[in-house]
């Protein structure tokens, strides 16, 4: 088995997720009456939809739920925030009781963006009032340490913190426990939703910051929050629940490798075991980011020598954040069923040993999310539980929550990487990624194979995965179709009709103007190309381009024409040796080798997007069958769209 790297929390991320140094602290209320902790001053509540007010409190006890326009000398001074519209006469009121398990919800009607309120939660002798709350559009972000990664570590973090002056994105950090308890209830009291400003932004998360600035680009007059829930180094398996994971043989591993690593341990000896490894951790923390400080540019290798690697993974505990189900206990199940556009996900890096069942778990985990944010369902229900009540399977995808998948780019491990031992370990997570996005509704993937940093798990430039997946949430979710968010996809092969020919064809969609980039990555091989090779490889794709555009033709694709006499650096634009292309090729047997590949633009209407074909061959491969693209840790991926997107990773051999 491939040796497993530590992936660990997003370096000189906030370890507990609340910070109080510039928070605002906020109506609590007492036993007869709570307001869940995702409910504060600053908030942003969803728009055009439904809003659910929740918490807990004594069983019986009779309360009013309120939201009227903000008076604006109840604004603080401190809040840049947008136009008070005072005129407008709207207030909502609902009422509602305690049930008998204390828990309660009720629900506001929906309403537009354009106003600030004040939400009061009153009940005999409580009144829990919150101010400067806007309506807009509200995500979730979750995941492990790259969605994590805070704005001021990121690439140009110092600067883009200075800039984040847009009072109008808001965000919440979930605080990142893994039980219920005196600890988590305390977190919870200190959270609160933070107004973005220099002050502030550096503790967000850096993906979620960049997708929160493109959408306001795109609706000047509309705020965005983001839930930030997320914890770095955490599997899949911590974000569902109990249930979902104990009904499969594939969930149930997880549950069962975890209670081994506790079996036998009491609650005070692990205690002492996180305590003294968070010692340790801290301090390794605190020197690499010393060291960070005296020399930016400091690479991962000298980190490693001097300060000794990150000291992961932290012991297993029954109240820790990395065991399955704790997050979605204490973080997810705490929000929910907070009103939400949709979820950002960006997690598979610590599942990349059991990448084969990771798309069945990604369904599951997105069943499980949809079922907490199924308000019908919730007001329906007789349970305050419906993921442990009998109505649980019969809503499981009922509520169509979308979810906007990161796909995980590339990185590889120096050392493996100079070994020329590629573990084959993330290109079966981007499938298991992508397989779940063709086959579930409401879920999109956003590509980012020219994302990835070698011999660093932790890329950052969190500018470019933010920004795409707000394109994808723009296109599919908002259903703006002029934005140009999609990858080239594989469609199809196209077998020539000689048989015998050792050339095979590939067809994208959403490939408008696919032409392929300069890329100077490798794979993980010794391979070398001598120029007689690339020549005979250019010459044998050369001869093929007329019998692929005959067969293209009959299927309704017309190829653009391909001039054999364009100039070196024109030709580059459509051609790529073995070592540089991307694709391999592979018969019957599934032994694949590195592809020559020579790409051929498609004229058709008959799918947005357009088409485009690309040409392969190997010499080792005489009669192709099978194709397979970014399928590696790392190496090159030339193929982009005209709007600059990478095409998806694919791979058409499946054993």
């Amino acid at each position: 088995m491939a040796t497993t790297i530590a992936t660990g929390p997003a370096p000189g991320s906030n370890a507990g997720g609340v910070s109080g140094e510039h928070m605002e602290s906020k109506p609590l209320g007492n036993e007869r009456l709570r307001v869940a902790a995702v409910f504060s001053h600053h908030m942003v509540l969803q728009r055009r939809k439904p809003i659910p007010v929740f918490g807990e409190g004594k069983p019986g006890t009779s309360f009013t739920v309120e939201l009227k326009p903000q008076i604006p000398a109840l604004l603080s001074e401190s809040v840049s925030s947008p136009e008070v519209h005072t005129s407008s006469s709207y207030h909502a009121v609902v009422h509602g009781t305690v049930d008998e398990h204390g828990q309660w919800l009720v629900v506001l009607p929906a309403m537009d963006s354009g106003k600030t309120y004040r939400l009061i939660v009153s009940a005999q002798d409580i009144r829990l009032e919150y101010r400067d709350v806007l309506i807009g559009e509200v995500w979730i972000a979750s995941g492990q340490s790259n969605i994590e990664f805070e704005l001021h570590n990121a690439l140009d973090g110092e600067s883009e913190v200075a800039l984040a002056t847009d009072g109008n994105i808001r965000f919440f950090n979930t605080p990142k426990r893994g039980a219920l308890g005196d600890e988590l209830f305390e977190d919870e009291n200190a959270s609160s939703w933070q107004v973005c400003s220099p002050a502030t932004a550096g503790y967000m998360s850096a993906i979620a910051y960049f997708f929160a600035r493109k959408l306001r680009s795109q609706w000047p007059d509309v705020p965005v929050g983001i839930v930030d829930c997320y914890v770095g180094g955490t599997s899949i398996s911590c974000w569902m629940s109990e249930k979902t994971l104990r009904a499969t043989q594939y969930g149930n591993a997880y549950l069962e490798r975890y209670e081994q690593q506790i079996a036998g341990k009491s609650l005070e000896s692990m205690h002492e075991a996180m305590a003294q490894w968070q010692k340790v951790f801290d301090q390794w923390n605190a020197d690499i980011a010393r060291a960070q400080l005296v020399q930016p540019d400091i690479d991962w290798d000298t980190l490693n020598t001097q300060y000794g690697e990150c000291p992961w993974p932290p012991p297993m505990t029954s109240f820790s954040q990395f065991r399955p189900t704790g997050p979605f206990i204490a973080m997810v199940s705490r929000v929910a069923p907070y009103a939400i556009r949709g979820a950002l996900w960006y997690q598979g890096e610590e599942d990349e040993q059991y990448g084969s069942s990771y798309a069945a778990m990604l369904r599951d985990m997105i069943a499980d999310w949809r079922t907490l944010w199924n308000i019908d369902a919730l007001m329906a229900s007789d349970s305050n539980n419906l993921l442990q009540s009998d109505e649980h399977d019969a809503i499981r995808s009922a509520s169509p929550l979308p979810f906007v998948i990161a796909q995980l780019p590339q990185w590889i491990d120096k050392k493996q990487y100079v070994a020329h031992q590629d573990p084959m370990l993330w290109p079966v997570l981007r499938q298991a990624q992508s397989d779940v996005t063709h086959d579930t509704n409401d879920v999109y993937l956003t590509v980012l194979m020219d994302c990835g940093e070698f011999n660093n798990i932790h890329p950052v430039d969190k500018k470019t995965p933010g920004e795409r997946l707000a394109l994808t949430a723009l296109r599919h979710v908002y259903e703006q179709h002029s934005i140009v968010a999609d990858s080239p996809r594989f469609r199809d092969t196209l077998q020539l009709n000689d048989t015998q020919s050792p050339v095979i064809g590939v067809i994208f969609d959403t490939a408008d103007g696919m032409h392929f980039m300069h890329d100077d990555r490798r794979i993980a091989s010794e391979a070398v190309e001598s120029k007689d090779e690339a020549l005979s490889d250019f010459d044998v794709l050369c001869k093929s381009v007329t019998p692929i555009a005959q067969m293209l033709t009959a299927r309704g694709l017309v190829p653009e024409p391909v001039s054999l006499q364009e100039s070196e650096e024109q030709i580059d634009e459509w051609f790529r040796l073995r070592t540089a292309s991307g694709f391999e090729v592979a018969g019957e047997d599934g032994d694949f080798h590195q592809a020559a590949a020579m790409s051929l633009t498609l004229k058709s209407d008959a799918v947005d997007g357009g088409f485009a074909c690309i040409a392969l061959y190997s010499p080792n491969v005489p009669q192709p069958r099978f194709v397979r693209y970014g399928y590696f840790s790392w190496g090159p991926v030339p193929v982009f769209n005209s709007a600059g997107l990478p095409a998806e990773p694919f791979n058409t051999y499946r054993r």
